[in-house]
């Protein structure tokens, strides 16, 4: 019996920590998407000021010369296409909270399908032992 309540203990705990967890993914992703959709207006400005940038005296000397330059035209080559997929960010977290629930579900159902699987093997250990252990035969009179 100590058995069964120890094995769906530490089931319960797996089961809070997984909750905690698609609770916490769930947010910083919400978060994250909203942040990063509302980046969306200022990202073809981002390249001018990228090449505007003055690194401090004594980083300047462990970059290579036109690094920033080079990194500020490859950011205008791909903002058109970064700008469309931060502006559709708001769109994907509408889709986000189903498929973080959905997928917070199925570890639940496999944890419950892991409890009861435990639980029938320490039923059959249980019976095996039984059916091993001779029975006792009582002291005769």
């Amino acid at each position: 019996m100590a058995y069964y309540l120890l094995t769906w203990l530490v089931l319960g705990l797996l089961a809070a920590l997984w909750s905690l967890a698609s609770w916490a993914f769930h947010s910083l992703a919400l978060w994250t998407v909203a942040a990063l959709g509302s980046q969306a207006e200022g990202l073809p400005t981002l390249g001018a000021r990228l090449s505007d940038l003055q690194l401090p005296s004594w980083l300047a000397p462990w970059v290579p010369e036109g690094l920033l330059q080079g990194l500020a035209e490859f950011v205008d080559l791909f903002a058109p296409l970064l700008k469309g997929v931060l502006e559709t960010m708001p769109v994907l977290g509408d889709w986000l909270s189903p498929l973080v629930w959905l997928i917070w579900g199925l570890g639940i159902f496999l944890l419950l399908l892991l409890g009861g699987g435990l639980s029938l093997l320490l039923k059959l250990m249980q019976s095996k032992a039984a059916t091993l252990v001779p029975p006792r035969s009582l002291p005769s009179a």
